[in-house]
């Protein structure tokens, strides 16, 4: 071979090498997207099914829910009833809050539900101090969490809303 075609030879091949990586690239940005949209799609399916199983929970509980909400006198078991899916409700909240880049809707829900209805105010900041004291080390990001509430609390208590909510509203 000349050096010319020698030359020619190597260009080309250079040229191909360099197409093979381009598409390399491509074919893994377009990879990763897909991946992402899964995951994402993935996420909003789990997202909707804990929103399915706390609406479930107050839905199948509902008397007790109505009466913690309200504040009325609950029996022990009652008591529990009403406490565990407050706790599930406020949990579902916080890690839609977390996920979603921390907006303002999860926060200020609870602190609505805090301003009409003593009973859910009452049991929430229970469950907040025992969560410091229980998992004082771990709980920095649930007490982010539930200063960002009393801060929606105190700015709705300062600014009471024009609309009454009904109990039915209570956990939504």
């Amino acid at each position: 071979m000349t050096t010319l075609n020698q030359q020619t030879w190597k260009l080309w091949a250079e040229v191909i090498a360099l197409v093979s990586v381009v598409a390399s690239l491509v074919f893994v940005g377009i990879e990763l997207r897909l991946s992402r949209d899964i995951a994402t799609t993935e996420e909003a399916g789990r997202a909707n099914e804990r929103a399915i199983a706390v609406n479930d929970l107050i839905g199948s509980n509902a008397a007790i829910w109505q009466k913690g909400c309200l504040g009325e006198e609950l029996e022990d078991q009652e008591k529990i009833i009403f406490v565990t899916t407050l706790r599930a409700l406020d949990s579902w909240k916080q890690f839609n809050w977390s996920g979603s880049q921390r907006g303002q809707a999860a926060p200020i829900d609870i602190a609505r539900n805090m301003y009409f209805f003593p009973g859910f105010r009452e049991e929430w900041r229970e469950l907040k101090q025992l969560n410091a004291l229980t998992y004082p080390a771990a709980n920095e990001g649930s007490s982010v969490w539930r200063d960002v509430v009393e801060e929606q609390y105190s700015i709705i208590e300062s600014d009471p809303p024009t609309v009454q909510y009904e109990v039915e509203f209570c956990g939504q």
